[in-house]
């Protein structure tokens, strides 16, 4: 499975939750840890929270998956099983909702919650434009070279780039006058149209408390753009890249067609994939037999217009609930 270009970001700030990394300040060490906590967060938002439950975005027909559910998404087309996790037992790793809410609620750092109220973990994020990551580039440029008319870009970008896209992802902890610019960039290019303006939104709200002087210490942004790759089983292979600016490698050159940088390339490199965590088989956890009626159940209850999470537990007809039948 081809993987596209996207960018890993994060505001970094003190916090209890993110203590056991080494480097808390790295977008994609902090969004594996917190990736449990913002799936919650979104299932529950999108009222795919049902009976402790949290189902993956794709079990329901009307529900687009964020991004943060593509990777359940995926697996699950491809197996052609439904997913979801017991919201209880992922969030007892840390602390329980409560303790998460009283470190997330009113964090100077989440992001995601300016433009999602009650967003958990909203500190991090993946931006990436599929499927307009083909005209991406030219969008981009006519929203630099607007903003550099506007005289909003002065001497902003760590190398010149062609597209300038490239550029903006060079320094991962871009400086003050820097983040400044590439806001005005950004709001032009999310005026373009809806899409990218949805896309953007999170990102342009960690520009913006990043900037915010009314904050008596405004949190710290870093980022970084990954290139092309492909998952294979359990690994994702990035593509051969200019360890500069990341953009791809022409095979064979000497040269960075992107930004000019001269030498050989990034070697492609293996990580872990993503994988589904924290999706897992729901037959796994509720028992083969008790997945149908789960779902039948969920469903009546979204016919009826009823909040999912709100539907009593203790309302399961005897052997018909998740908690009748333990199976891992």
């Amino acid at each position: 499975m081809k993987t596209p270009e996207f960018i890993g970001w994060t505001l970094v700030r003190s916090c209890p939750l993110r203590e056991v990394l080494d480097d808390p300040a790295d977008p994609m060490a902090v969004e594996r840890l917190l990736r449990p906590v913002q799936a919650y967060s979104d299932a529950r938002r999108e009222g795919r929270l049902f009976e402790g439950v949290c189902l993956a975005a794709d079990v329901i027909p009307d529900v687009d998956p964020s991004p943060v559910d593509d990777h359940a998404a995926a697996i699950r087309a491809a197996n052609g099983e439904p997913l979801g996790f017991r919201a209880d037992e992922v969030l007892a790793a840390y602390g329980g909702e409560q303790a998460i809410r009283s470190v997330c609620t009113g964090c100077p750092a989440n992001a995601v919650a300016q433009v999602q109220a009650d967003a958990l973990a909203g500190c991090v994020g993946l931006l990436e434009f599929s499927p307009h990551d083909a005209s991406l580039h030219a969008d981009f440029q006519r929203a630099y070279e607007a903003a550099e008319q506007a005289g909003e870009t002065q001497e902003i970008l760590a190398a010149t780039t062609q597209p300038a896209w490239y550029g903006i992802w060079i320094e991962p902890a871009p400086t003050y006058s820097q983040r400044t610019a590439f806001r005005a960039v950004f709001r032009r290019l999310a005026g373009q149209n809806g899409f990218y303006a949805q896309r953007l939104a999170p990102l342009l709200a960690a520009l913006d408390l990043s900037l915010d002087c009314k904050l008596p210490a405004p949190p710290d942004l870093r980022w970084e753009l990954f290139p092309h790759g492909e998952v294979h089983g359990r690994r994702w292979r990035l593509g051969e890249h200019c360890p500069c600016c990341k953009a791809d490698w022409k095979a064979g050159s000497r040269r960075c067609a992107v930004c000019g940088r001269q030498g050989g390339s990034q070697a492609a490199r293996r990580r872990h994939a993503r994988g589904v965590r924290p999706y897992w088989r729901l037959a796994g956890f509720l028992g083969e037999a008790n997945v149908g009626r789960f779902l039948e159940r969920y469903a009546a209850a979204r016919t009826d217009s009823e909040s999912v999470d709100q539907v009593p537990r203790g309302s399961d007809p005897p052997g018909e609930g998740p908690a009748a039948t333990e199976q891992r």
